[in-house]
């Protein structure tokens, strides 16, 4: 009897582990990407806007997309500060053709900062990312297209990244766990992206692009909330 309970029981918290769509718990056990757990730190420098390249505009059906997956396209965004920052929300809007595994309201992303490198006289993300992790992220439905489902994304977390005064590079990559099929939305005002481009490459491995002059590379939709980090808490 005892034996028959205690399988029962495990079979329960199994099937209530991997039932639990949008979990941590749906990650591959040999996915090669650290799952990043939110710190519970406080102290930081919050609620202060210094990176804001995107609006939704009312007519949504208008936006263009790109899709930025891990195991095919990607896509990566240039942004800079004048001071050493803190980043600890990162918002991007997209479009998911599959919305099944977003019911309770969150979504996996993999993250990745990069340093800025010049090839061909280009500016373009560096080969390897400084920082970069598998995230859990919140995702707001917005609206229906055509082509799939509008939603905007937000990763919230006081200890995401912290950069030194300088020009860098964020990439936002569909990880390919749950079958969304994400693309990342181009910026869609033009006065929220001077000076920022976009960047891409083929495959995980691949060499990172740029063209100059080319709406292909316009910056991507991204908006960055911290605060001038001075010294830490």
């Amino acid at each position: 009897m005892y034996n028959v309970t205690r399988i029962a029981i495990t079979l329960a918290i199994s099937l209530g582990f991997s039932g639990c769509g949008g979990s941590q718990n749906d990650i591959p056990l040999d996915y090669d990407i650290p799952f990043k757990t939110p710190s519970t730190i406080t102290g930081y420098p919050l609620d202060q806007t210094y990176w804001n390249n995107y609006v939704i505009p009312a007519a949504a059906g208008s936006l263009q997309f790109r899709e930025s997956q891990r195991y095919g396209q990607q896509w990566a965004t240039s942004f800079s500060y004048a001071r050493s920052m803190w980043i600890h929300r990162i918002t991007w809007l997209g479009l998911i053709e599959n919305n099944d595994s977003l019911l309770d309201g969150t979504t996996h992303f993999v993250l990745r900062l990069s340093e800025g490198d010049v090839k061909n006289q280009e500016h373009v993300p560096s080969a390897l990312p400084m920082t970069e992790y598998l995230v859990e992220a919140e995702a707001r439905f917005i609206d229906t297209l055509e082509s799939g489902y509008l939603y905007e994304f937000a990763y919230i977390d006081y200890l995401t990244f912290q950069v030194p005064a300088g020009i860098f590079w964020i990439s936002v990559v569909d990880p390919g766990i749950e079958g969304i099929n994400f693309s990342w939305a181009l910026a869609t005002d033009t006065s929220f992206s001077s000076g920022a481009r976009a960047s891409l490459r083929t495959t995980d491995n691949g060499e990172w692009q740029a063209k100059i002059d080319s709406a292909e590379f316009e910056p991507m939709a991204i908006r960055l909330d911290g605060g001038r980090l001075i010294e830490n808490p």
